[in-house]
């Protein structure tokens, strides 16, 4: 037996899940039944603010956390001609100035500082400002503020569950002038 279940939402919209009951009357989720959609403004402007701490942030010590954050930034990026944006921070990522494992290993902790600003200039193209805190072991926190430019792909929501667990807005950065 198949089940339909429509979730209503503050926006007026509907998402039809489709779930499954089994033999012992449990029910598993199966898919949506609706077709793919773009996510709100809003969540586009929280993933990307999620983009620049994965990239930015140096938690210390926690090697699992460094990996998630490059997993999640790199995952974030495409190389779409002429833009190199995956290509561009594996590069910056494999240099040893913005390593965050090697920052890490001489007890430099950096943070990004809540919020990062994302504001809109065009439909795809977004500012994006934000200050740091870095923390070295021998040394007073500085602090310092940066700003840069991103592009995305059109954003659609994921229907994979593991590439939404990372990225839930569905958001790609194509291209990117972040000035560190």
């Amino acid at each position: 037996m198949t089940l339909a279940l429509v979730l209503l939402t503050t926006r007026s919209q509907h998402d039809v899940l489709v779930f499954k009951e089994n033999s012992h009357g449990q029910l598993s989720y199966q898919d949506e039944a609706v077709q793919r959609r773009s996510p709100s403004q809003l969540a586009v402007e929280a993933q990307l603010g999620a983009y620049i701490k994965a990239i930015r942030d140096v938690p210390g010590l926690d090697l699992a956390l460094v990996d998630r954050n490059v997993t999640l930034a790199l995952s974030m990026t495409a190389d779409v001609q002429p833009a190199r944006a995956h290509a561009d921070l594996l590069a910056y990522f494999t240099d040893p100035a913005n390593n965050p494992k090697l920052i890490a290993h001489d007890g430099t902790v950096r943070t990004v500082l809540d919020p990062v600003i994302v504001s809109p200039i065009s439909n795809l193209t977004y500012t994006v400002s934000w200050g740091e805190e870095t923390r070295k072991s021998s040394g007073k926190p500085t602090r310092v503020f940066h700003q840069g430019t991103v592009t995305i792909a059109d954003p659609v929501l994921p229907t994979d569950p593991q590439i939404a667990a990372l990225n839930p807005a569905g958001v790609i950065v194509v291209e990117q002038a972040l000035h560190l």
